[in-house]
Parts: structure tokens; sequence; C-alpha cells
């Protein structure tokens, strides 16, 4: 749940626990206030009042009138000292019949000298006085509980509307104040955000800061650690950038500046065993291992360097477009990269299959070295005379390169860290197979100069699959 959400629910909570406790401290205070009441009018009743209502016929007496209808519903009654109405003397002027049950309720009665509670069979309650009488047994004033109970009923209905309506109240107060309250808070989600939307597109975004709210509130001291924290990563960043800058351009440099010593150490030696073999000289076995040796090491040094000079100059494309915006028919592309490894690597079946149509916008060289980086890297880090596939395929908005070997791949922990630069698997790539560690790091950098985007799937018994996809020319 969200904080505003708690706030709310806790808010609601407090308020109905409130109105709860003042609710039924209420109803038991007026329920005791009522019920005192009632037991006032009993004990105030006349002394006589049975006697004036009850009387035992002689047959020539006429009933006397009835008393004034007293302003609750009453019952007298004499009873006998086992409970039993005494004579034909039971006046009921209650609203429904009451009837005191003659044993248990009679003791419970004549035991104390106060109005008691009783009920009759049917659950029905009344307050009830009883008095000795003059000529024997008891004489039972009774009031109903009636109104007690109707007028209690309507307090507690009234209380549950008004809780009701108070508790909706304080929900949609509660939400509007919490969310007011919060604004500033979002503010700071928002900038977040947007800061890291922004970072992770390539448009910067450090640089945006959160306004500012009074600084003795919780929320204006959130918003002056965050904005603290904004300034010392963009000043982080800022370093970083500015020390890749330098290691970029020094790679670029220093990989600019051994081109020439190697070529001149590879011509040399290539000139060498030129004259030797124009002269017929045979040098010994020794001599002969140590001149291939210097001849394949200044080749392999010379990719390396080339691979270098590569990556230097294509990290400023991760998040731009590359140098060169011009369409590329991907699909010759891949026609020229397959000749060429068929030409490197004889060995291998490379199968191409590629459908007409497939246009993107980019560089060319550095697309063709894409597909030449995959494909050199299926060719020599698989088992020998593998057959590589190689599909290009198209939809609406997108080209699809995928290249294809029947392994061995690679085990997951292996497949994290085929795009970070010179990394090599401890069981494929050794320096006795060649590679640098760059091929996939440079492929990596100039698919996402493209704004592309690669899945490298591979397994340890089916092989691996790579798919390269590129945004369609439009």
């Amino acid at each position: 749940m969200s904080l505003r959400a708690r706030m709310v629910i806790a808010v609601m909570l407090l308020v109905g626990v409130a109105i709860g406790t003042v609710s039924t401290i209420t109803y038991v205070a007026l329920r005791a206030f009522l019920v005192s009441r009632v037991d006032n009018q009993l004990v105030a009743t006349p002394p006589d009042l049975v006697d004036r209502v009850c009387y035992r016929s002689d047959g020539d007496l006429p009933p006397p009138p009835p008393p004034p209808t007293p302003h609750r519903p009453f019952l007298v009654v004499r009873l006998d000292s086992g409970g039993e109405p005494l004579g034909p003397c039971v006046v009921n002027l209650l609203s429904r019949p009451l009837r005191p049950s003659p044993s248990d309720n009679v003791r419970v009665i004549v035991d104390r000298d106060r109005p008691t509670l009783i009920t009759d069979d049917q659950g029905v309650a009344a307050r009830a006085l009883a008095r000795p009488s003059p000529g024997g047994g008891y004489q039972v004033v009774a009031i109903s509980l009636d109104d007690v109970d109707a007028t209690l009923n309507r307090l507690l209905m009234l209380e549950l509307l008004v809780g009701g309506i108070a508790l909706a109240c304080t929900g949609v107060v509660g939400l509007w104040a919490v969310r007011w309250g919060i604004r500033p808070l979002s503010r700071v989600t928002g900038t977040a955000r947007a800061v890291a939307e922004e970072v992770s597109t390539g448009r910067g975004g450090l640089g945006r800061r959160v306004p500012a709210a009074p600084a003795g509130t919780e929320v204006g001291q959130l918003a002056e650690a965050f904005n603290t924290m904004l300034t010392a990563v963009q000043t982080e960043v800022a370093g970083r950038q500015d020390s890749e800058q330098r290691m970029r351009q020094f790679l670029a440099d220093a990989s600019h500046e051994l081109r020439t010593p190697l070529t001149s150490l590879r011509g040399y030696a290539e000139l060498i065993g030129l004259r030797e073999r124009r002269d017929g000289v045979q040098r010994d076995p020794e001599s002969a291992d140590a001149l291939r040796r210097m001849t394949d090491e200044g080749a392999r040094m010379s990719r390396l360097v080339e691979d270098l000079l590569t990556l230097a100059r294509s990290s400023n494309t991760r998040n731009g477009r590359p140098c060169r915006d011009e369409p590329v028919a991907v699909d010759e592309l891949a026609a020229d990269a397959v000749a060429d490894i068929r030409a490197a690597h004889p060995d291998r079946e490379v199968s191409l299959d590629a459908r007409p149509g497939a246009v993107v916008r980019g560089d060319r060289d550095q697309l063709l070295q894409v597909l030449f980086n995959l494909l050199t890297n299926a060719a020599v880090h698989t088992r020998p005379g593998g057959p590589i596939r190689v599909r290009v395929s198209t939809t609406d908005t997108e080209v699809r390169v995928e290249v294809a070997d029947d392994g061995p791949g690679l085990t997951p922990r292996q497949a994290a860290h085929v795009f970070d630069r010179f990394w090599r698997a401890d069981t494929a790539r050794t320096r006795a197979r060649g590679g640098s560690g760059l091929g996939l790091s440079i492929v990596d950098t100039l698919v996402s100069g493209h704004g592309g985007t690669i899945d490298f799937d591979t397994t340890p018994e089916a092989g691996t699959r790579v798919t390269v996809r590129l945004p369609a020319a439009s």
C-alpha cells in the first residue's frame, strides 16, 4: 500500500475508535439514566396503589374505577408468598403482555428492597418493586422498559448514521489533506524519475534539482538531501566521463602511433622471408621458427591495435548516431561478410538466408565489422568444422540478423561477461585460438550506436545464437 493510503486508513481507524468509544460511553450513560428514572418512578408510586387497583370481590361492591393511566405502561399484581397471583387482580397496562415468572423472579424481587430487572419466558423486560402486603404476600408494581429500549435503539441508529458520515468525511478530507501534505514528496519522486529517464536515454538529467521546501519540515530536509546527492553524483559522473574521455583519447593516440612501427616490423619480417626464398637461403629450423613467430605475433598485435582503435573511435556512438548516416542493405552486407569468413575459414560450412529489402541507416563499414566479428567469433570459438548459419529477416520496424552455431556454447555465468572488454572464457578463448577479448565488446558498442539491441542465447550443449536487432530505415 502507498504511504497516502496507509495514512488515510490510519486516520480513519483513529476517528473510528474515537467515535466508537464516545458512542459506547453515551449509550451506557443514557441507559443508566433512563433506568434510574424508571426506578425513581417505581419508588414514588403510592403504597396503596395495588389496593386501589386490586380488590377482592364480595359480589355486591362494584369495581372501583381504574387509576389514571401513568406516564409509563405498568403492571400491578398481588402475589402470595409462592409467587402466584392472589385473587383475580392482575392489571396489565403494558404495551405488550408481561407476566412475572411465578418462582425465580419473585424470589429475586422480594429478596431486595429496591427495583429489580425481571423478564418473562418470552424475554419481555421490566423493572419491578415488591412491597410486603399487610394481608400477607406481596404487592408488586412493574414498569416496562420498552420505552427505554426504543430510545436506546433510536440513539444507536443515530450514532451509526453520524459515525458513518463522520468516517466518510474523514476519509475524503484526510485524502485531500494527505495529498496536499505530501505534494512536495511527489515532486521529489517526479524529479527522481525524470533524472533516471534522461540519464538512461543519454540526455543528461543530473542537472535537475528538486524545488526547495521549508527547511524545518521533513520534506524540506529530504529535498535538500536529494539535491545534495544529485550534486555529488553529477560531480562524480562528470569526473568519470572526463577520465573515460582521456582514456579513449589515449587509446586512440596510442593505437594510431603503434600502427606504424608494427606495420614496419611485419614488413621487415616478411621482407626477410621473401629475400631468403628468392636467394634460396636455407635457415636453420630454430631461426625459421623464430621468424615465423615474429610474423604471427606482429599480425596478432596489429589486430589488437586495430580493435583498440576501433573501440576508442566507436565509444562516442553509444548514446548517439554513428558518424555516417546512409542507407545500408543488410542482406548485401551479410553476403560480403559470409564471403570474407569463407575465405578466412575454408573448412567452415557457412549458410546464408537473407531476404532482399533489409535496409537500415548507419555506417556501412561499422555494420560490416559487426557481422564479421560475429562470424569470426563463431568460426574461432566453436568446434572445428561445425556449421554456421546466418539469417537476415525484417519486420515493419526492425531488421534482424541471426548468427548461430552448434557449439560448444557458454554457461550462463560465462555468458554474462561476453560483452566485457578483454574478457575470454577459460575453456574456449585461449591465446592458442587467438582473440583479444574485444570482438563482442566492439559489436555491442557499434550496435548500440546504431540504436539496436543484441540477444545472446547460449548453452554448452546447444551452441550459441546471437540476434542483432536494428531499426529499419523509414
